[in-house]
């Protein structure tokens, strides 16, 4: 694909296998010159028009999305439950496998609970369910998965990305001021960064800046860089996790069980 900025108003949907989507061409040739930081391929919802995710993809085995800038999706959903409608901001992956998202940005893409009650709703930028999915060399930046500010029960978990069930690799890629945020007397959020249920090879990534906020009687932030669910299997390696902060104290990893 050519650079240039695509206006998004109903998801993408994307249930073909063995598809690859490069981005970062200059416009120009067969295919021509690629650099995607000089004429970035930029998916964005036109704000505030709409309320749509970029990308949902279903049942799709080896696809690639490369040098892509994923951003301002909205996840919105106001019916009891939320989920699985408010998940995934920028991109949901469902029963997918052999998934690759390669030199790929995801920013200020939001998950959103609007209703009173709405249940947990999970992964601000993108949400995995069922799939194998390997993130190399990517930008997860400045993305939420929230909710309505009430005094019910509604919670938001991974702020950047979740994934639940199969399976996660992430390698050499920058986690940055991601929120993970719900109703403000209940405040079980769990993972500002990263909400990790699954089997999960985390990689030379930075994790800094992610909030996983608390609120009343809730004691600490459940994971303000990482939260690791009883179903997880996670591996940490050569990683910095810095910075990260809750309303008071600041937790890195949290390991639930």
């Amino acid at each position: 694909m050519a650079g240039g900025w695509f206006a998004v108003t109903n998801q993408i949907l994307w249930t073909n296998s063995n598809v690859a989507i490069y981005g970062g061409y200059e416009g120009s040739g067969t295919p021509g010159a690629r650099d995607p930081a000089t004429w970035p391929s930029v998916f964005a919802r036109p704000s505030p028009a709409t309320t749509n995710r970029i990308f949902f993809i279903a049942d799709v085995q080896n696809g690639v999305l490369s040098g892509i800038t994923v951003t301002n999706g909205l996840a919105w959903w106001n019916v009891i439950p939320a989920h699985p409608i408010a998940s995934g901001g920028g991109l949901f992956l469902t029963n997918c496998a052999n998934m690759v998202f390669e030199a790929c940005r995801f920013m200020f893409n939001t998950g959103y609970d609007a209703v009173a009650n709405g249940g947990d709703i999970y992964g601000g930028a993108i949400y995995a369910l069922n799939s194998s999915l390997t993130v190399t060399n990517c930008q997860i930046v400045s993305n939420k998965a929230t909710s309505v500010d009430t005094t019910n029960i509604q919670y938001g978990n991974g702020g950047g990305i979740a994934g639940s069930g199969g399976s996660l690799r992430l390698v050499d890629c920058w986690i940055q001021g991601n929120v993970a945020d719900g109703d403000f007397l209940h405040g079980v959020n769990k993972g500002g960064g990263l909400y990790l249920n699954c089997q999960a090879d985390i990689r030379r990534c930075l994790l800094v800046g992610n909030d996983s906020i608390k609120w009343a009687w809730s004691d600490i932030s459940r994971g303000d860089a990482a939260f690791v669910g009883t179903s997880g299997d996670v591996v940490f390696e050569n990683c910095l996790i810095a910075d990260n902060h809750g309303a008071d104290i600041g937790i890195g990893i949290w390991q639930e069980g």
